[in-house]
């Protein structure tokens, strides 16, 4: 059902983009992603942690265009006191998270400012230590986004936003045993610095 949903939302903004008169020219902006990884639910709440990665966006609409992110968030989990007097050491994990969005630039946003909302698909893997002996398992996700960027001075902005990756995770061992098993909303709080052209 999520993939039809996030398949229904990506043909209607696609339609929308097209029936919109095309710009004079198009506008590509990029750059480096730096954030805050916060899941809201169990089992993979204790995986918050800062999160670093690329974004980038490609307007070919006055309004329409299409938004890449891949990101990594770091955390270290289980560990503490154990019975026989010493501590467990905590162990590594990642989550990374791939992103494609269409976007819809706001019409009403301050002069100068572009913001926006998105919709589409991702990928979220779990790696590091922690999951390594699952095989790194990789879960589709249909995400949601908002954004939005301020100029700061010749072809830079500042950008502030948030990515949202909502699935079913089912993470299961060798013999059938889960481990871990729940609705997932992830979402990643971020600022970035993008340099656009033209």
């Amino acid at each position: 059902m999520s993939r039809r949903l996030a398949s229904i939302l990506i043909a209607s903004i696609a339609v929308a983009a097209l029936a919109e008169p095309a710009p004079a020219q198009t506008r590509v902006d990029f750059g480096p992603v730096a954030g805050l990884f916060l899941p809201l639910l169990d089992p993979g709440r204790d995986l918050w942690g800062p999160a670093g990665g690329l974004q980038g966006r490609l307007w070919v609409r006055p309004r329409f265009g299409a938004q890449l992110q891949v990101t990594w968030a770091y955390s270290r989990v289980g560990g503490g006191p154990n019975p026989g007097g010493y501590d467990i050491p905590s162990i590594s994990a990642l989550v990374m998270t791939a992103t494609a969005q269409a976007i819809y630039r706001v019409p009403l946003a301050p002069r100068g400012d572009l913001v926006w909302f998105g919709g589409g698909v991702g990928l979220v893997r779990r790696e590091g230590h922690a999951y390594a002996s699952y095989g790194d398992p990789m879960q589709f996700a249909p995400t949601l986004s908002v954004g939005r960027a301020v100029p700061i001075g010749g072809r830079l902005c500042a950008i502030v936003g948030l990515t949202t990756a909502l699935y079913w995770l089912d993470i299961r061992d060798g013999t059938g045993m889960s481990y871990e098993r729940g609705f997932q909303v992830d979402p990643l709080f971020h600022v970035a610095l993008s340099w656009g052209w033209p």
